[in-house]
């Protein structure tokens, strides 16, 4: 567990704190409130936090661990076959169909060796849009997973990132 990342979603980044990489902020466009999007966020980080990385869960407990409302946002699981015939679809649909996350896929992207960013802070803009900042060593970096949780949390839009 990082216990730095964990007390900066609890409690945000300490005055003079320094982070690896660069932070990059991302706008999000929450019609149900961003209040609720951002607390549902970290609601899914905290739950992946806290799990020791050396004791993966499976698919199963990873559905006890997350909040339900998130488990229940997620897509079905794609098999091999489908994934394979996913590739001959024409490139619309590929697309369509990519962004229809499974909670395998998203978690996929919360190993140790296949993190890309790291929760730094998020900020409340007004009552229907926030900001979020994560860091990151590179830019552009896989952003996908964080794109995902933003949306099944309540957000319409996500911005592209812009460095803080």
């Amino acid at each position: 567990m990082n216990d730095n990342e964990l007390r900066r979603l609890r409690e945000g980044p300490r005055l003079g704190e320094s982070h690896a990489g660069v932070v990059v902020r991302l706008y999000l466009e929450c019609p149900t409130g961003a209040a609720q999007v951002v607390s549902r966020c970290k609601q899914v980080i905290e739950a992946i936090l806290r799990v020791d990385s050396r004791h993966w869960p499976n698919l199963e407990q990873w559905r006890v661990l997350l909040p339900e409302w998130f488990t229940t946002s997620c897509f079905p699981e794609v098999s091999r076959e489908e994934g394979e015939r996913r590739r001959s679809l024409p490139t619309e649909e590929r697309e369509r169909l990519a962004a229809q996350w499974s909670l395998g896929a998203f978690i996929y992207w919360f190993l140790p060796q296949e993190r890309a960013w790291y929760w730094w802070d998020a900020r409340m803009l007004d009552e229907k849009r926030a900001e979020i900042h994560v860091t990151t060593e590179n830019v552009p970096f896989a952003m996908g997973a964080l794109k995902w949780l933003s949306k099944a949390a309540g957000a319409r839009s996500i911005s592209e990132p812009s460095l803080v």
